[in-house]
């Protein structure tokens, strides 16, 4: 088999340069044409950056041949990593990108590069053990702890969320687990432009205090935190212990993610805080718990986890992936082109941005 190496010349614009432009930049540099097949492909993008591919090869079984294969493999690999150092680089000298970037390709690290620094003051560079806010993607974490259960016997997914005695109104006798893990129930939002819940308390007297549902229960979609505020909270029901404590009994310590943590205080160590291309700082998060902050290690510990079924099977995993009430929208794990074989899951928290 012969490979015919194509090279492509990579444009940022510094007006409009968001996560997603950027993970298109770097899918351009990793899938040039004739060389590689790519599936269960993850992206996470600004402020940690993460890139894993599985590549596959048919070829003849003969030496000579293989020498040349794994020849032609390393130019490949310096050409992908000159590339990407060269994108990141030159998107920090712009401005345009602060964080940390991880590729992996096969299950080994073949780009490792911390760029930037922590904070606002530029004392301390950003290392690998940097922790980040992911925004949405750590609502993964509250829904694969949800199939988990499910996988047990200790939940059902139809059950209507009423079960759990959450003191509800009437409405949570129509809505059940699997519309929350599709954000297709309706519920009345917790989160608006004139109200944002503090603290777990003020989400509580929103959800009890309101008798109306958005739409009937798997009749539409409606992306909104109150979704993931009930699923960690029915989580803390079925289990009795909080919904931090069974994450890391039953993710964070198998996983041996050892630099997670949830909601960091300011100044906890390792943490970062954003800041904008003023360098301001931007003000803490005061919101519902249960937020996990990662590095760019215990990213691709989850990450590759997901891929080969550590903690789910495949079969919950597709239903998690798979949204049935709004296929275009994606479920918990964000959207999946089903085409192209790839999951995209984006989050945005202040100036912290995320993409995979």
């Amino acid at each position: 088999m012969s490979y015919e190496l194509e090279t492509k010349s990579i444009e940022l614009n510094p007006e409009n340069t968001n996560a997603k432009e950027m993970l298109s930049k770097i899918n351009q540099i990793l899938t040039p044409p004739k060389l590689i097949a790519m599936k269960n492909r993850f992206f996470l993008l600004a402020l940690p950056i993460l890139f894993t591919t599985a590549l596959s090869a048919q070829g003849p079984n003969h030496f000579k041949e293989a020498k040349n294969r794994n020849q032609k493999s390393t130019e490949q690999k310096a050409v992908y990593i000159n590339k990407i150092d060269s994108l990141m680089t030159k998107s920090y000298e712009r401005g345009l990108f602060n964080g940390n970037v991880l590729v992996v390709k096969n299950n080994t690290v073949i780009y490792k590069k911390s760029i930037g620094f922590t904070d606002e003051t530029k004392q301390a560079q950003l290392n690998d053990k940097s922790i980040f806010n992911i925004g949405s993607i750590a609502k993964e974490f509250n829904a694969v702890s949800i199939m988990i259960l499910a996988e047990r016997g200790l939940l059902t997914l139809d059950d209507p969320i009423s079960k759990y005695n959450l003191g509800l109104p009437k409405w949570s006798e129509k809505v059940t687990v699997r519309h929350l893990i599709n954000y297709a129930s309706g519920i009345p939002k917790i989160e608006n432009k004139l109200i944002v819940p503090k603290n777990d308390e003020e989400a509580w007297k929103i959800l009890r205090n309101n008798d109306t549902l958005l739409f009937e229960p798997g009749t539409g979609y409606k992306y909104d935190n109150g979704n993931v505020f009930l699923q960690r909270k029915i989580i803390e029901k079925v289990t009795g212990m909080s919904f931090q404590e069974f994450v890391t009994k039953n993710i964070i310590k198998p996983l041996k993610m050892t630099n997670s943590v949830f909601d960091p205080e300011f100044r906890y160590k390792n943490r970062t805080s954003c800041y904008d291309m003023d360098n301001a700082r931007c003000p803490e998060l005061k919101f519902i718990s249960g937020w996990l902050w990662v590095d760019i290690n215990d990213l691709y510990k989850w990450v590759h986890a997901m891929n080969t079924n550590q903690l789910i099977s495949k079969e919950s995993f597709q239903v998690l992936l798979n949204n049935p009430y709004a296929k275009d929208q994606g479920g918990s794990l964000g959207t999946y082109f089903e085409k192209d074989d790839l999951q995209r899951h984006n989050g945005v928290s202040y100036k912290f941005e995320s993409i995979f």
